[in-house]
């Protein structure tokens, strides 16, 4: 295989000869619903499935080395690396999808050239803005973090501007349909590495204590080896579309065209992390380590939306920018089908699951289990609408979409502080299922206001037509 193909390979870019013929033989048994959409969102479904269960795997042995109470501190220490870390590309991640289809589609590749430079710079010079400000609190107030966890959490900020540059990799690279390149290094590569330090640590005889230190030493060399790797085959990908050229950067103009999304993707951090931070306050370290686990057991659900708005972003933006506007709505409404179906479906299993799972966990964790079916509500409400708000970023609808996560995010924290106290873990899961359904209600309006496609996810009955015909034994 030449080095062009095998880039093309790893990048998703185009079909292989085996592709190819594996889709005439869909089209032959009338399967010609597998479109390249769709794909791309089995391909991103696939390795975010992987993804979750390696890290699945990973937060169990961590909670059964560390014990409840150490592990809800672990806990406590990553949701704020997660939180950070999602600010730090300031929007980039996702407003680049749309200008760099424009820029490309009008031939503008200065421009172009232009602001993926720019989008690199911003996003890890705001991730070493973030790790020094972190640095600074820590030295300036000693006690700020226990001294058990102090070093953790000093290297803990090493990884922020590493996940910003990822971040912005995984942007350009779904941009240009390259799931593999977009999706292998962060979501398998990653945690394969972590759980390997994590194993390196363990056969080593280290206390809980001195393994926490080298987990996140060993987590800082496993993001830079994925992000690394991530970026030399961009690199090489984007060299065979445009090559080497002048830069014209406007970044104020792109820094101002960001800025809701860096508040949309606050307020969404908000959404998924405001409930682990009050319990961590209102409940204390064993309380969030349980509810971790059962949330991060329902949040499973999520790498469905995630792979539907992975594979559909880069056409969204396409088809808006060519104002293919029958095209688009029918983008749309196929991948609110995509993202529904199997998160309704993979609700139900894993509510079913839950005490097995949660077992896996501890003890301490099984009494719990009723915590996946309340959360498993405001899961599925989501799904209802898909990635929504991805598609508003994409298509300049960056304000109104903020509004409504700021909405959100505030019933959220409301709710959250409000009927924690009351009902403790219940409270949580209940104020945040109940934000989740506000938050579907106000896109589902939003997106049919102002894109006019209205998010309905319908029974796919002719797809499921021809797939008993093709099951059906030959006379």
């Amino acid at each position: 295989m030449s080095q062009d193909a095998a880039t093309r390979s790893l990048n998703g870019a185009e079909p292989s000869s085996d592709e190819e013929t594996w889709m005439a033989a869909f089209r032959r048994h009338g399967l010609e619903w597998l479109d390249p959409t769709k794909r791309r969102a089995l391909t991103a479904l696939m390795i975010r499935v992987a993804g979750a269960a390696i890290a699945y795997v990973m937060q169990i042995v961590l909670a059964q080395w560390l014990g409840l109470a150490e592990y809800g501190v672990f806990v406590g220490v990553w949701v704020w690396l997660l939180v950070l870390g999602g600010i730090a590309p300031l929007g980039f991640n996702i407003s680049a999808i749309g200008l760099l289809s424009t820029y490309k589609g009008a031939g503008d590749f200065d421009r172009w050239r232009g602001l993926l430079v720019a989008s690199v710079a911003m996003a890890v010079g705001a991730g070493l803005l973030l790790s020094g400000i972190g640095w600074v609190a820590l030295y300036a107030m000693p006690g700020l973090v226990s001294s058990q966890y102090l070093m953790p959490v000093w290297l803990c900020l090493f990884c922020l501007p590493l996940m910003a540059l990822g971040d912005i990799n995984e942007g350009v690279a779904r941009e240009h349909g390259w799931m593999n390149a977009a999706l292998v290094p962060i979501y398998l590569l990653r945690p394969i590495l972590l759980i390997g330090g994590l194993f390196i640590a363990m056969l080593a005889g280290a206390t809980p204590d001195a393994a926490l230190a080298m987990a996140m030493a060993m987590a800082i060399m496993a993001c830079l080896v994925a992000v690394l790797m991530q970026a030399a085959v961009i690199v090489i990908g984007l060299k065979k579309i445009a090559g080497w050229g002048a830069l014209s950067m406007t970044p104020g103009i792109w820094l101002y065209g960001a800025l809701p999304i860096v508040v949309v993707q606050t307020f969404e951090l908000i959404m998924q992390n405001f409930d682990m931070l009050a319990i961590s306050y209102f409940l204390g370290a064993e309380a969030t380590g349980i509810y971790f686990a059962a949330l991060k057991t329902i949040a499973l659900l999520t790498f469905v939306n995630f792979a539907v708005g992975a594979a559909t972003a880069n056409q969204v933006a396409s088809l808006h920018a060519n104002d293919q506007r029958v095209e688009l709505g029918e983008l749309i409404s196929g991948a609110i089908n995509l993202s529904f179906w199997p998160t309704l479906f993979g609700a139900l299993v894993i509510v079913l699951l839950a005490p097995f799972l949660l077992s896996l966990f501890g003890d301490d964790f099984v009494a719990h289990a009723y915590l996946t079916a309340v959360l498993a509500i405001g899961f599925v409400a989501k799904s209802f609408v898909g990635p929504a708000e991805l598609y508003l970023n994409v298509l300049g609808q960056q304000k109104i979409c903020a509004l409504v996560f700021l909405v959100a995010a505030v019933l959220n924290m409301l709710l959250n502080i409000i009927l924690i106290p009351l009902f403790g873990l219940l409270g949580a899961a209940i104020a945040t299922s109940t934000a989740l359904v506000g938050l579907s209600v106000g896109l589902f309006f939003i997106t049919k206001q102002r894109i006019g496609v209205t998010l309905c996810p319908t029974v796919p009955i002719t797809s499921l037509k021809k797939i008993a015909r093709c099951l059906q034994p030959s006379a």
